[in-house]
C-alpha cells in the first residue's frame, strides 16, 4: 500500500501536526507526535488506536491484527487494474440487491441508480477492508461500501497514526479498524 505509492526504498512520510489540526478539532495531538521521538510499544499503540476508534466514533469496528506484505509495483498494477474492474461490478451488484440497506445508509434512489451503473455516488467510497499489502484479497468480501467523510477517511487517520509513529516498520503489522458485512453503519 505504501511502498508502491511511493518510490524512494523506505522512505516514511509522516503527518505533520498542521495536517493533523486541519481535520482533528480538539483532538489530542499527542498521539501524532514525530517517530523519532516516540518509541511506543505495541500495546500502547493498541490502546491509543482503539482511543482513536472512538474519537472518531467508529466505535462499530473492531481491531484486526494483519501482517505487512509489501506488494511490487508489478503486482500493484496487475491487482489495481483488475480491482477497477471488480470495483464497478460491486457497485452494481450493491444498487441491485440491497436497496433497502443502502437508503438506511442515507443514499437516495438516484445514488442507488448510480450504483447500478457502476458509480460511487458523492460522499460513499468503496472501501478494502483489507489492503492488498496486508494481505487482502480482490474480491467482493474484501470490498464495502462506505460514507467518504468521515468515516473512510477517519479509518485512514487511524493507519496513517501508526504509520507516523513508526510502528509499521517496526512491527511488520498493524491494527486495521474492521468490520463484517458490505455496508458500514457509523
Amino acid at each position: 500500500m505504501w511502498d508502491w505509492s511511493i518510490k524512494s526504498e523506505g522512505r516514511q512520510i509522516p503527518l505533520k501536526k498542521e495536517q493533523v489540526n486541519s481535520y482533528d478539532h480538539g483532538f489530542d495531538i499527542s498521539l501524532y507526535e514525530d517517530a523519532s521521538e516516540i518509541n511506543l510499544s505495541a500495546e500502547q499503540i493498541k490502546q491509543n488506536v482503539i482511543k482513536l476508534l472512538h474519537i472518531y466514533k467508529l466505535d462499530n469496528m473492531q481491531l484486526k491484527e494483519q501482517a505487512y506484505a509489501p506488494k511490487t509495483w508489478e503486482e500493484m498494477h496487475n491487482i489495481f487494474t483488475e480491482y477497477q474492474r471488480k470495483r464497478s461490478a460491486f457497485l452494481k451488484m450493491a444498487g441491485y440487491s440491497s436497496p433497502s440497506e443502502l437508503e438506511k445508509m442515507g443514499l437516495s434512489p438516484q445514488d442507488i441508480n448510480l450504483l447500478k451503473k457502476g458509480i460511487a455516488p458523492e460522499n460513499f467510497n468503496t472501501h478494502l477492508k483489507i489492503p492488498f499489502d496486508f494481505g487482502g484479497k480482490n474480491d467482493f468480501e474484501n470490498f464495502s461500501l462506505i460514507k467518504t467523510h468521515h468515516v473512510h477517511s477517519n479509518i485512514h487517520r487511524i493507519i496513517d497514526y501508526q504509520i507516523a509513529n513508526g510502528f509499521l516498520l517496526k512491527e511488520k503489522f498493524i491494527y486495521l479498524p474492521y468490520f463484517e458485512g458490505r455496508f458500514y453503519h457509523a
